[in-house]
């Protein structure tokens, strides 16, 4: 499975892209987690500071504001929060 994030400035302008392969198989929303996760930890390690995290499906940004800590995708939200 392949995720991708770029990284913009307030302008609109692309700083840098991001785009990785990770093993294992997993559904369409937790694919969408770890891109959101990994996304600002790319930004943060190069220097950016995160303001505005932007995902097409909305489902993986409200785990964020809604998480479970028994949910199997917990381990992957609580990596978001971290970075935000």
């Amino acid at each position: 499975m392949g995720i991708g994030a770029v990284i913009r400035d307030f302008n609109g302008n692309i700083c840098v892209a991001l785009a990785t392969k990770l093993r294992g198989h997993f559904t369409t929303h937790v694919a969408e987690c770890l891109a959101i996760r990994e996304g600002p930890h790319f930004a943060i390690q190069h220097g950016f500071m995160v303001l505005v995290v932007e995902s097409d499906p909305k489902n993986g940004v409200l785990s964020t504001q809604t998480h479970k800590t028994f949910s199997m995708k917990f381990p992957i939200i609580s990596g978001i929060l971290v970075n935000l």
